[in-house]
C-alpha cells in the first residue's frame, strides 16, 4: 500500500476491531452464505459457491490468532482476487462496515505490532472518530498459487 496515494477500501469488523482492504481487490461481498466444511491444514477453513464459482474460504480469526465463532447463522465473507488469476478467496470476517475513501495524510505507518497478528499482515492505519482501522496486506494473507493446504511462511506458526 502506496501511503502516498489515497486508499479506496472496504471496512470490515473481526472481533470487534476494524480492519480494511483495498477496494480493487473485492470482487463480492457475500452476507448469509452456506459455508461447506473442508478440512485442509493452514487456514483454509473450507468453501462456498456464488454464481456457480466455487471460493476457498480463509478465517482471519485463526490467521489472526482469534477464537473461532459458530458456524451458524449469518457469515460474513468478502470475496477477493487470490494470487491465482482468475481464483476468488473468500475472507470469512464479522461484519462488512463501509466502503471508504481515506486521504494519504491521514494513513499512519504501523509503528508497532498489533497483538496476535503476526508482522507484515498490516500495512498501515488511520483513525476513524475514536476507532484505528488496520488496512490488511491481502499478498501476505492469501496463499500464493497452488498453496491452499500449506501454510504461508509469515503464518506457519499459527496453527491453532
Amino acid at each position: 500500500m502506496d501511503m502516498k496515494s489515497e486508499f479506496n477500501g472496504i471496512i470490515f469488523r473481526l472481533a470487534g476491531a476494524l480492519f480494511a482492504i483495498e477496494a480493487i481487490r473485492v470482487r463480492e461481498v457475500l452476507g448469509g452464505v452456506d459455508l461447506q466444511p473442508l478440512y485442509v491444514s493452514g487456514q483454509s477453513q473450507g468453501f462456498l459457491q456464488s454464481r456457480g464459482r466455487t471460493m476457498t474460504v480463509l478465517d482471519l480469526r485463526t490467521i489472526f490468532s482469534l477464537p473461532p465463532i459458530a458456524r451458524e447463522g449469518p457469515n460474513a465473507f468478502i470475496a477477493v482476487q487470490s494470487g491465482e488469476p482468475g481464483k476468488l478467496t473468500a475472507l470469512w470476517v464479522d461484519s462488512v462496515v463501509e466502503m471508504v475513501t481515506v486521504p494519504p495524510a491521514e494513513l499512519k505507518p504501523m509503528n508497532s505490532p498489533v497483538a496476535g497478528i503476526p508482522e507484515g499482515i498490516l500495512n498501515s492505519m488511520f483513525i476513524r472518530g475514536e476507532e484505528a482501522i488496520y488496512l490488511l496486506n491481502l499478498d501476505r494473507v492469501i496463499p500464493g498459487p497452488g498453496k491452499f493446504g500449506e501454510e504461508t511462511p509469515a503464518l506457519k506458526n499459527l496453527a491453532v
